[in-house]
């Protein structure tokens, strides 16, 4: 549904899509904010992969009680974003939410 009927944003490192929850019917658990990862092989190996999703993962988590109600995001890095620290990862973060206006 999100591909379908979502929205995207992109930046440099990270690509977004989303949606509004409160705008579907269909979707069930319409409080809160869902966040889904993917990352992909081209990233690098599985332990890469990982470290990736949990740089982003815990930046979402820091990022969260600022973000508008109901949104469902899918969030995945380009090839070759690779996180250093958990602030790059909040930056770039940061970033497509700024962009994308899901900040409240």
């Amino acid at each position: 549904m999100i591909f379908e009927k979502g929205k995207k944003e992109a930046t440099s490192a990270l690509i977004l899509r989303f949606i509004d929850a409160k705008s579907f019917p269909e979707l069930k658990d319409k409080d809160g904010v869902k966040l889904g990862l993917m990352v992909s092989r081209k990233t690098g190996c599985a332990p890469v992969r990982n470290r990736v999703k949990r740089l982003l993962r815990e930046a979402f988590r820091k990022e969260k009680s600022a973000l508008k109600e109901g949104v469902r995001l899918l969030l995945y890095p380009k090839p070759g974003f690779i996180p250093v620290c958990e602030r790059q990862a909040a930056q770039e973060l940061k970033k497509i939410l700024d962009k994308a206006k899901l900040l409240k």
